[in-house]
């Protein structure tokens, strides 16, 4: 995913730019959000290796899917 971020050092954002940042934030907290609430993805935090998350992230992946079908 691409989405714009905030510059710290620029100082205040205009109003198009405001918008964009809030709507695409909005997006991709809305997703995270229906992930988590569905996978319990946050977990995978307390993994030990790379690996062990990619697993951890596939795995969540495969039972939402299983969940929507």
């Amino acid at each position: 995913m691409v989405f714009p971020h905030k510059n710290p050092g620029k100082g205040a954002l205009n109003l198009e730019e405001h918008l964009l940042i809030s709507g695409t934030r909005q997006a991709i907290e809305t997703a995270f959000g229906w992930l988590e609430a569905r996978t319990g993805i946050s977990e995978a935090n307390k993994a030990r290796s790379e690996q062990g998350l990619l697993q951890h992230i596939f795995a969540s992946l495969v039972a939402v899917g299983l969940d929507c079908a």
